[in-house]
């Protein structure tokens, strides 16, 4: 029994491992990416509204960090 439940950990260890490999090798160049453009919208719209609008936009969804990110500007300076 003891051997059944070693093989059983040893093998969903190795499959979590897979899945982090396969996340990474898949999310790694879409950040890459994104930290340029982050730069550029950091310099347009200022840290504080891009930070914001990244809380609340998907991940690596560009034109929704960079919409949300001059609504709030605007907003802010009313």
């Amino acid at each position: 029994m003891n051997n059944q439940v070693g093989l059983m950990q040893t093998a969903m260890s190795a499959m979590f491992l897979a899945m982090a490999a396969g996340f990474m090798l898949n999310e790694v160049p879409h950040m890459l990416e994104y930290e340029g453009k982050r730069a550029e919208l950091v310099n347009q719209y200022g840290t504080w509204a891009v930070g914001r609008a990244e809380s609340v936009c998907p991940l690596h969804d560009d034109l929704c960090v960079e919409r949300e990110a001059s609504r709030l500007l605007a907003a802010h300076r009313r």
